[in-house]
């Protein structure tokens, strides 16, 4: 089996892998089973915390979108592309910004809880949590992939110029 072949089951594989989970989040999402609350709860929070679990499906949505377009190249054999290095970009600055949101939206859903409810609690049941309540990590693999596109792109620059000089 060749290298190209071998890239392209697995980068079908992601995108089959990825797309699933993104569809069992929206049947728990449209089902009512994305989270749970405790049952002394009123309709203001749950329309809260359902807020913020439609907005962290959004997140979600775009980061399987960016893989699949991206791992879509790898399949269609466009490996060094500059469309591959704008979604490693998107990927990469989506990471770092993600414990900014994550914390603000923490910080929303407890002045909603301490104001009405103090004894309230929260359970998410979304299944695609990338990397899951970890926020150093995100900043990590954020911080990691944003040099590789610019090494990629340096290498890109460079070997058009000797293709230009060849």
């Amino acid at each position: 089996m060749s290298a190209l072949t071998k890239i392209r089951l697995t980068s079908l594989a992601a995108i089959i892998g990825l797309i699933s989970l993104v569809l069992y989040n929206l049947f728990l999402l449209v089902s009512g089973q994305s989270y749970s609350l405790g049952n002394d709860v009123n309709n203001e929070i749950h329309q809260g915390v359902f807020s913020f679990v439609f907005i962290e499906f959004v997140y979600q949505v775009i980061i399987v979108g960016l893989f699949v377009g991206f791992f879509y190249q790898f399949y269609r054999g466009n490996i060094f592309t500059d469309k591959n290095l704008r979604f490693l970009c998107a990927i990469g600055v989506i990471f770092l910004l993600y414990p900014i949101y994550h914390f603000l939206g923490d910080q929303l859903l407890d002045l909603l809880y301490t104001r009405t409810t103090p004894k309230t609690t929260f359970t998410l049941h979304l299944s695609l949590m990338l990397l899951p309540g970890s926020y150093k990590e995100h900043m990590v693999v954020g911080i990691i992939i944003l040099p590789i596109v610019y090494i990629l792109a340096l290498g890109r620059s460079i070997k058009s110029e000797l293709e230009d000089y060849v």
